[in-house]
């Protein structure tokens, strides 16, 4: 197969999410790469970091990482990202708070927090081109800024005040009236003193008046009807002390208090489908998880209104009835775990690419859920029966198949229209092949793994330059046995419960955070233990292929002479069902140099 259509998914990536020039960071604050597509590419450069300063209320995302590093990249692979917050911790794993703004938009949210450091980046918003009712955010497409309105206009959906009290999974219901596109949701407090989580304390509508919360923390979520909270505040988790160690969770939004007669959240980064008798509930935050609730009291009602928000440059998805049984193969971007099936279909809103989900009922709390970029129209024979999945496309401008064969539909979320582009390795009027790269050897010796008691395998990196992936080739080892009852494989486990194109070796950084080279799902632990190890699939590779190659990285690396990277099996890098395995492979390393 021609090496540079094996890296389809990462140019892709490129030409859908930045613009002219490519650039990356990592210890650097400006890299330029080569031009390795024409356009869609993202660009950030970062600004000096600000050391015992974190920039506040604009939090859009709360991560765990193992350096300064890796909040960068994260950073750069959230198209929302302007500026991050890194908290070292003293340990392995560290804070990382990434903001949909910045310290010139908001100089007065930059404030000083011990342990951390703040880091911006030069950005067309950070000079404040919108109104006053307006919210400036960066266009990957161009890398240029919109102003999007703040919705003015609200509409009651309750019937009657929505009361909740604060213990014994007292929430409050309430049912959508109208099939539609909703951004977020706003409380109006109607009635009740309130609650309260302490005797000794004042009552609050949205929180908790104690020494422990301040007026500005809030603990009122709303949930789908499984409990699973919408994300519509930049949650954090609070530690509970009373009643045995628990969280629960907090949050602030600007210029709102507990005590404020209004409560209105966050947008949603895409606009949620309803549907009619569609059930949200209101909670109290430590009711919702039962954690400090033993002297909680009272309660408040509030009224529910939602905004009306125009569809004009907003992404609009109609999904089709699900197929029972079915699952759309060779075209997943994305796997995660989900509670719920509506959890699911709110994931392919939130994911741009997403034109058709399949969902997999596990039988326990968490499921699969399958996000792809195409979808049964365009490809009819992927469309492959699968026990316990179900498949739910779109309607969409891609579904007619309007492009020629050697281009790719994309959906333009702007207009909503489709586009035409040259497939990942070709580029031009005809979509010609280009090449970009090659395969490098980086072992001298087979670098040789095992499968418990922290026997990864180590190799170091002989040459500096940009890298996209690796690719590993079994050259002797039997394998490894998750079983002594099962024959052993290279890459991953043969047992009554994985399938043969269930992968388990993972490749690391030194301190054992996975490179993001593979779609990761975390399976849960089939022998009792109380655990889970990474496992994935990628398309014309099992077990005991000769070769493994990996997924292209979302943005290329930097590696430098004497980097050093591990290849674990998964359940030895968490230590999780690894005491029945035995074995070990023997693999050369080779990385995709640009």
């Amino acid at each position: 197969m021609n090496v540079t259509t094996r890296f389809q998914p990462f140019v892709s990536q490129l030409k859908d999410d930045r613009s002219n020039k490519s650039f990356i960071f990592l210890s650097t604050s400006w890299i330029t790469l080569p031009d390795l597509s024409a356009q869609g590419c993202r660009a950030l450069q970062f600004v000096s970091p600000r050391e015992g300063k974190a920039l506040v209320n604009h939090v859009i995302k709360n991560v765990s990482v193992g350096s300064s590093d890796v909040c960068e990249i994260e950073c750069y692979l959230d198209n929302r990202c302007l500026s991050y917050n890194y908290g070292d911790q003293g340990n392995v794993r560290h804070k990382c708070e990434l903001s949909d703004s910045d310290h010139k938009q908001h100089p007065n949210d930059l404030q000083e927090r011990l342990g951390y450091i703040y880091r911006g980046t030069e950005n067309e918003c950070s000079s404040n081109p919108c109104s006053l009712n307006g919210k400036c955010v960066i266009d990957v497409a161009d890398n240029k800024y919109r102003c999007h309105c703040h919705p003015v206009e609200w509409k009651k959906i309750s019937d009657a005040p929505v009361c909740f009290g604060a213990r014994d999974n007292k929430y409050g219901v309430f049912t959508i009236k109208e099939n539609g596109l909703i951004d977020t949701f706003k409380l109006v407090h109607a009635s009740g003193s309130g609650v309260r989580c302490n005797y000794y304390t004042l009552a609050s509508y949205w929180g908790c008046e104690n020494r422990q919360d301040g007026r500005d923390i809030l603990l009122t979520v709303i949930t789908f009807s499984n409990n699973s909270a919408l994300p519509i505040a930049s949650y954090s988790k609070e530690v509970g002390i009373i009643g045995g160690l628990c969280s629960y969770y907090t949050y602030k939004i600007n210029g709102t208090t507990s005590d404020s007669k209004e409560l209105i959240f966050e947008g949603l980064h895409s606009p949620l489908w309803v549907t009619i008798g569609q059930e949200f509930r209101i909670w109290h935050g430590q009711d919702l998880t039962g954690c400090s609730e033993i002297n909680n009291s009272g309660q408040t009602c509030a009224d529910i209104t939602v905004p009306d928000i125009s569809v004009q440059g907003c992404r609009v998805l109609q999904f089709a009835s699900p197929k029972v049984g079915k699952a759309l193969v060779n075209h997943v971007i994305k796997n995660i775990s989900v509670g719920s099936p509506d959890v699911c279909e709110f994931e392919c809103y939130l994911d741009n690419r997403c034109l058709s989900y399949n969902y997999g009922d596990q039988g326990n709390v968490r499921h699969k859920c399958e996000l792809s970029d195409s979808d049964h129209k365009q490809h009819p024979r992927d469309l492959q029966q699968r026990l316990g999945f179900s498949y739910r496309g779109t309607e969409n401008d891609c579904s007619s198949n309007p492009c020629p064969e050697n281009k790719k539909c994309i959906i333009d979320v702007s207009d909503n229209e489709h586009r035409c582009q040259c497939f990942q390795g070709f580029s031009g009027e005809h979509c010609e092949p280009v090449r970009t790269g090659g395969w490098r050897k980086i072992n001298d010796d087979p670098v040789c793994f095992s499968t418990l008691d922290d026997r990864y395998g180590a190799f170091t990196i002989k040459e500096d330059g940009f890298i996209d992936t690796f690719k590993l080739v079994h050259r002797r080892g039997r394998g490894i046995k998750c079983n002594r009852n099962f024959p052993a494989a290279y890459w991953g486990c043969f047992n009554r419960n994985n399938e043969p194109d269930i992968l388990t070796t993972v490749i690391t950084f030194s301190n054992n955070t996975a490179l993001p080279i593979a779609n990761y799902s975390e399976t849960i632990s089939n022998t009792g233990a109380l655990c889970r190890y990474y496992t994935y699939r990628i398309s014309g590779v099992d077990v005991n292929s000769k070769e493994l190659i990996f997924e292209g990285l979302h943005s290329p690396l930097w590696v430098k002479i004497g980097e050093e990277f591990r290849i674990w099996h998964g359940h030895d890098l968490v230590d999780c069902d690894e005491e029945n395995n035995s074995g070990h492979t023997c693999a050369d390393a080779y990385a995709w140099y640009f």
